[in-house]
């Protein structure tokens, strides 16, 4: 069954201080990339950085958040760009199971 784990600047700096995300068969994201979103003044602390999909303990993919606002007549609006997207080979053409 597929999972999703999400990523704040907390759980992401996390993830790259203990080594962790480099036990997979590809990286979900760089070093330098890590360190880089964790410092985007514009990401808030609860806003997500990194989604994480894996079939049961396996990385099947993953979804980079970069996290932007902009001012509209004086009102804050926050988004995030879609910055990366990747799907493994194992994985790619399958048929989805039900994501929880």
């Amino acid at each position: 069954m597929i999972h999703l784990r999400t990523l704040n600047k907390k759980q992401l700096e996390e993830l790259v201080s203990s080594g962790d995300f480099k036990k997979h068969d590809f990286l979900p994201i760089s070093e330098h990339r890590a360190k880089s979103q964790i410092k985007n003044p514009k990401a808030d602390h609860h806003q997500t950085l990194l989604i994480l999909a894996y079939d049961d303990e396996q990385l099947a993919g993953y979804l980079g958040c970069l996290p932007d606002d902009f001012d509209l007549n004086g009102e804050r609006f926050s988004y995030a760009w879609l910055s990366t997207l990747y799907v493994s080979h194992k994985f790619r053409g399958k048929e989805s199971p039900r994501v929880f």
